[in-house]
């Protein structure tokens, strides 16, 4: 019965529900020194840094993305306002090469 089925848009389950196959997320290729970190974009944000580069808070809450960055230590980050989980309460230090991998999200209430 095909009025049985789930809608595509915003479908509503209860019980138990099995995933059959791989979930693949979206990986975003971010350019420019100001930059709106948006997880409908991706939830994998990738950026090679060019210059000093502003971040700027484009999160609802319950979002979350993981951000790599290429070349962090040759330039300077301007963060949102965050509150850092991390290394002390601080920005996390960026990798001289390769990349540097940090996981970001909004939640609807202070940590």
């Amino acid at each position: 019965m095909l009025d049985a089925k789930a809608p595509n848009a915003a479908p509503t389950f209860t019980g138990t529900v099995t995933l059959v196959g791989a979930l693949k997320e979206t990986v975003a290729s971010l350019s420019g020194t100001t930059v709106t970190l948006n997880p409908p974009s991706g939830t994998i944000q990738a950026h090679l840094l060019t210059g000093n580069t502003t971040y700027n808070d484009g999160f609802s809450a319950g979002q979350s993305i993981t951000l790599m960055i290429t070349a962090g230590a040759s330039f300077t980050i301007t963060w949102p306002s965050i509150t850092w989980l991390t290394d002390g309460g601080s920005a996390p230090t960026l990798k001289t090469t390769g990349v540097t991998a940090i996981v970001l999200f909004k939640t609807p209430v202070a940590l």
